[in-house]
């Protein structure tokens, strides 16, 4: 049996946002009915970084078959910098009771899962009247975070973006901005990016808080992805 193989490439081609975030909301449904088998990812530890792997699947329907697969990536010291991950990086495999169903080589696929998760979010906590998104960040998840804001809220007329590096964030501005036909402004601070923002998005490795409350709009929505914890 031939086992199709895609890239980075590949799944950018064909790649819907709107159809990877109803994917994962009917994941979300699955997993509070019962149907969606997701433990807690995996992380098997060397000393100079670490393989971690994400297992799940979905119970068979009745007269059907389940399918099941894992993702898995390294965090090898020194291999990452923010939007120049190794293209290499990451592997997902599916199986269904055929065999093998497919395998995904690349970081853009991980990247559109979590920009999906975030458009669900958006979809059902943030303001229907949202004008305007502020980002912290400028990497590849910033960018699928951003195309899941504008097809959760095609009303945003303006993001403002900041990230440590100005070239970096005049690189992103330019991009986006001809990608998704929306004015992407790069500012000089976090500060500059989310205050009066409807909703803010926080896409970072900083191992020190980036957003300070005060500066968040009474009923804005943050989605936030990096370091979890201070240490």
């Amino acid at each position: 049996m031939s086992v199709p193989v895609l890239n980075d490439a590949d799944v950018r081609r064909i790649a819907d946002m709107p159809a990877a975030i109803a994917a994962i909301e009917g994941a979300l449904k699955a997993k509070a009915d019962g149907r969606l088998i997701a433990p807690p990812r995996h992380s098997v530890a060397f000393p100079d970084g670490s393989l971690v792997f994400t297992i799940g699947g979905t119970k068979a329907p009745e007269g059907g078959h389940s399918v099941a697969g894992f993702r898995t990536y390294s965090t090898w010291e020194g291999s990452t910098r923010e939007g120049q991950e190794p293209a290499d990086r990451q592997l997902t495999a599916v199986w269904g009771p055929e065999g093998i169903k497919g395998l995904v080589l690349g970081n853009y696929l991980g990247a559109l899962r979590t920009g999906a998760i975030g458009g669900v979010a958006i979809k059902y906590m943030s303001s229907p009247d949202a004008r305007v998104c502020g980002m912290i960040g400028s990497g590849l998840q910033c960018e699928t975070q951003l195309r899941a804001v504008l097809a959760m809220r095609p009303g945003v007329q303006t993001v403002r973006v900041f990230s440590r590096s100005a070239e970096n964030r005049n690189d992103f501005s330019a991009r986006m901005t001809k990608a998704l036909d929306v004015k992407v402004i790069a500012v000089e601070s976090a500060r500059a990016s989310v205050e009066g923002a409807d909703i803010v998005i926080s896409a970072t490795d900083s191992a020190v808080p980036v957003i300070e409350t005060g500066w968040l709009k009474k009923g804005a929505h943050v989605n936030s992805l990096g370091p979890k914890f201070a240490d």
